[in-house]
């Protein structure tokens, strides 16, 4: 993390420093979770204002804060450490663009509508076999979360990957400017965000920005069958696709899925076959875009396959837990859009369980007509194999329309993941206790709050085992 005096914090944030020159070791944001010798600066939000909880911050071990200096200082601070700046926000992002420079790292900036945060653990676990690594923690990919991470960096961190999230034009442009990334990845186009964009064309212009940020003698690298993606890019930035058609630099070919046995593939150029630990084409193209980067860096093949192959998804990103014998939970409650939705349907599809439940929730930010789209999600469910719908949210009607539609008879309803949760947990156990083998796979978008259905499963089937 960083570490220095509170006047090399001033000298980069364009502040006015006060009181003694104190070392700082790391920065928060949040009074809650201030630490010994942090930077403490305060945010201005919608809800809660941060300069209120300054003096709470200083009784928990900060040493020094930021002050936006239109605001009236108290007396009680003002022999504190502490630095006179005119926006918290800009002097959060500024204190991490200088020490970005003076870690010297090579910054990997990861976008796309979906698979950012799966992709750039995906990368850490490859890297960190050769490089002192660094990556986003969880998905920290805001205006925010982005400089948090650069200033939570090691000082002799070689590689740093650095997700980057997206609500609007100009923001991953702005997210580069604090970052000012050496190599550049695009995970795919989607519907993720169709709703604030308007299209397709929209979000791929947004994403671009990021190639765009790039310097000279860089890299990106981009999903060949991406048509909206097929651009020049600036001088002396070359491009690296990846995907599964002929013309990919990267490709991915003779893909197999062996369910709950994970996946196989492999990688052309150079011929390597690579085993995950999770099914999915999406995840095997992933691991392509990976080794695209990887092997630029100069890693050897042998090791970034047997690297692949130990990637593990993390709680929420289709991580594939055995909750009892013939019990296998799919938790993929961390978000969805169309594209995401089907790529975890068909993870479920090659799962060998007879009874496949789905636990579905709404599909936020997709553009209109939302209602439309979550019926035809129900109408494609039977092409997945699923035997047993359990639909949750605004959109819950219009799931299991789709569902009924498709022959699908065994459908439930739910206003909500609360209201949800007693009779997914009843309806699996009922499953277990009849010695049917079930795959449940639970997904939908944030706002809806599935995780606690997962957290539920996994609470009710520990307590079977503790009896």
């Amino acid at each position: 993390m960083i570490e220095a005096q509170l006047s090399f914090v001033a000298e980069a944030v364009g502040g006015e420093r006060s009181g003694a020159d104190v070392l700082i070791s790391g920065v928060s944001i949040d009074s809650r979770t201030a630490g010994n010798r942090q930077l403490f600066i305060p945010i201005a939000g919608e809800t809660f204002d941060g300069h209120a909880f300054v003096k709470d911050a200083l009784a928990r071990g900060c040493v020094a804060f930021l002050w936006e200096r239109h605001r009236p200082l108290p007396a009680a601070l003002r022999d504190d450490p502490h630095v006179l700046v005119e926006s918290g926000v800009d002097a959060l992002q500024a204190l991490a663009t200088a020490y970005r420079v003076q870690c010297n790292a090579r910054v990997i900036g990861v976008t796309g509508s979906n698979g950012k945060t799966t992709t750039k653990d995906m990368l850490a676990t490859v890297l960190q076999k050769r490089f002192k690594t660094a990556a986003t923690v969880g998905n920290l990919n805001n205006e925010f979360g982005l400089p948090l991470s650069i200033l939570a960096w090691s000082k002799n961190t070689e590689v740093a990957i650095l997700e980057m999230g997206m609500r609007g034009p100009g923001q991953i442009a702005a997210l580069c400017r604090i970052a000012q990334p050496d190599i550049g990845a695009i995970t795919l186009i989607g519907e993720a965000h169709l709703e604030l964009l308007g299209s397709r064309s929209a979000i791929a212009d947004a994403k671009w920005e990021l190639v765009e940020a790039l310097p000279k003698g860089s890299f990106a690298v981009l999903p060949d069958d991406e048509p909206l993606l097929k651009r020049a890019p600036p001088t002396g930035v070359r491009v690296i696709t990846f995907g599964e058609s002929e013309q990919a630099d990267v490709r991915v070919s003779a893909y197999e899925s062996r369910g709950v046995g994970g996946a196989q593939f492999v990688l052309d150029p150079p011929g390597c076959v690579v085993q995950l630990a999770a099914p999915g084409i999406h995840l095997a193209r992933n691991g392509a875009l990976v080794y695209a980067i990887a092997r630029e860096l100069g890693m050897a093949d042998e090791v970034i396959v047997e690297a692949l192959g130990s990637y593990v998804s993390s709680a929420g990103r289709q991580a594939l837990e055995e909750l009892a014998p013939g019990v296998l939970l799919i938790d993929d409650a961390y978000n969805a859009s169309p594209t995401s939705m089907a790529r975890a349907l068909e993870v479920l599809r090659d799962m060998p369980h007879k009874k496949k439940l789905a636990v579905l929730g709404d599909m936020r930010e997709i553009g209109e007509p939302e209602a439309e789209k979550h019926v035809a999600l129900g109408e494609s469910l039977a092409a997945f194999g699923v035997t047993q719908l359990m639909a949750i949210g605004c959109h819950s009607a219009a799931m299991e329309r789709g569902a009924r539609q498709a022959k699908i008879a065994d459908v439930e309803i739910f206003a909500s993941a609360q209201e949800a949760v007693e009779r997914v947990v009843q309806n699996v156990q009922c499953a277990h206790a009849a010695r049917s083998d079930i795959v449940i796979l639970v997904k939908a978008s944030r706002a809806v709050g599935l995780e606690c259905v997962s957290t539920a499963l996994r609470e009710a089937f520990a307590a079977l085992k503790g009896e």
